[in-house]
């Protein structure tokens, strides 16, 4: 695979899939508590979530620690931070990428 390529692919998925939830449930980047995406690659997460205004510190990562973990990433994810989804009110967008080039996303709120 063209690694440029999937790159854009990835952004363009990622800001669609944001746009989607924001436009069907969500009003302003500002109300999102926490993003999760697919754990690939830090410097592309963050990149193309500062794109839309959601800054580094929302978005919940374990790429650093435990680098692509492919398609558990989301799930590690998400027990890594489980006391968050614990908390009441938190509006939690989430992200994925998989194999063949398939996305998908959610709002989860607790």
């Amino acid at each position: 695979m063209d690694g440029k390529k999937v790159k854009t692919f990835i952004n363009e998925k990622l800001n669609e899939s944001i746009d989607w939830l924001l436009d069907n449930h969500i009003a302003e980047t500002e109300d999102i508590d926490y993003v999760i995406t697919h754990q690939a690659n830090k410097v592309v997460i963050e990149n193309c979530l500062k794109e839309r205004g959601i800054p580094s510190k929302k978005i919940l990562k374990t790429v650093e620690l435990l680098g692509n973990t492919g398609s558990g990433s989301i799930y590690i994810t998400i027990a890594e931070h489980f006391k968050i989804f614990k908390q009441t009110g938190k509006k939690i967008l989430i992200c994925g990428m998989g194999g063949g080039l398939t996305w998908g996303a959610i709002y989860y709120k607790t």
